[in-house]
């Protein structure tokens, strides 16, 4: 990874010195004369070594994977694109994994993994974010990776359970959600209501599709409406499609596990056509925070991938617990692995 980058110039610039001493030294010896002699293979074996490393050690195959894979995925990049454009350039941001390298010219730019597990790396040091901190652009979803990330470590977890309690405060502090995008969010400093992203209600209110379904005996789902008024609206998204829906959630009981969503596109015969996780309320008010009793109102605006546009699908959602970790690509970027799913109670389906 990036850490040995600062060795790279020493190592090459020896092997340059270290190759003219070996031209230059007396051809009396048998080894020296040797290769003087078989110089020609000498020099394809440096250059096989170099591809061979190349191709098995370097990102070369992990590149042309995802130049493979992108031309599938040209609307979620084209998304990521335009928001980083709307951006203010000297604005001051945080910003998840996926959108840190993008943004990692700006002076003043934050890594919200540290402010979510709110230690600094390889510390005990508290990190904070400053409170001139004007933006924040993220990829909730990432949200499921930072509680992924330290499986195993008692202390770790204990920082990632209050994770979304730091982030609310820092919301708190005068920032909206201008923009949402199925699973991107983007908070700026702003005097208008901004977008909800979701709400407590003390008692139930209007729901277009009741739909009472018990998930297991700790919360209870009690249907769905779609949202109106509150498209994205972009010309870049003009031929993009989207559910705006509304979840209405009701915790039973005190919960000790933040369930994710599952969301599943099907054909009639029931094969997966498309599949993403998505974190619960936007990782921002999850299931361990709920109160028994309330009415937990979730605003989601799902992208349908282009590539279903001319499909017969059905929609399908689903809590689930996930376990995992995380690892690096081809391209050293983080990738969660999830390792055991647990759903919670029967499917919901939204037609």
């Amino acid at each position: 990874i990036h850490y040995v980058s600062l060795f790279l110039p020493p190592l090459f610039i020896g092997l340059i010195y270290g190759l003219k001493k070996l031209v230059d030294v007396e051809p009396s010896k048998k080894i020296v004369s040797s290769l003087k002699k078989n110089l020609t293979l000498v020099i394809l074996i440096l250059i096989g070594a170099t591809l061979y490393s190349s191709v098995t050690l370097g990102p070369l195959p992990a590149v042309a994977k995802a130049i493979f894979k992108s031309a599938g995925q040209s609307e979620i990049k084209q998304i990521k694109s335009e928001l980083l454009k709307a951006l203010p350039p000297r604005q001051s941001l945080a910003a998840t994994y996926d959108f840190l390298t993008h943004l990692s010219s700006r002076e003043k730019i934050y890594g919200l993994n540290y402010a979510f597990v709110g230690k600094k790396q390889f510390t005990d040091l508290d990190y904070e974010l400053p409170n001139d901190l004007e933006g924040i652009v993220m990829d909730s979803a990432d949200l499921i990776t930072f509680a992924l990330q330290f499986p195993s470590d008692n202390i770790w977890q204990k920082n990632v359970l209050l994770g979304d309690d730091r982030l609310r405060k820092i919301i708190a502090l005068g920032l909206k959600a201008v923009k949402i995008i199925d699973s991107y969010v983007v908070f700026e400093r702003s005097g208008e209501a901004g977008m909800v992203l979701y709400e407590t209600q003390a008692k139930i209110k209007e729901i277009q599709n009741p739909q009472k379904i018990k998930l297991g005996d700790v919360i209870d789902f009690l249907g769905w409406s779609k949202i109106l008024g509150q498209r994205p609206t972009s010309p870049w998204l003009e031929n993009s499609k989207f559910l705006p829906i509304s979840l209405y959630f009701q915790a039973q009981k005190k919960l000790d596990k933040n369930f994710q969503l599952k969301l599943s596109f099907k054909d009639s015969e029931g094969k997966i056509l498309g599949q993403k996780y998505y974190a619960l309320a936007y990782g921002l008010y999850p299931t361990t925070e709920w109160p028994v009793g309330d009415i937990i109102k979730i605003n989601d605006w799902f992208l349908i991938p282009k590539n279903l546009a001319s499909t017969n699908y059905q929609i399908e959602l689903q809590l689930v617990d996930l376990k995992g970790f995380i690892t690096l690509n081809g391209l050293r970027s983080v990738v969660p692995q999830i390792t055991e799913e647990t759903p919670l109670g029967p499917i919901i389906n939204i037609k």
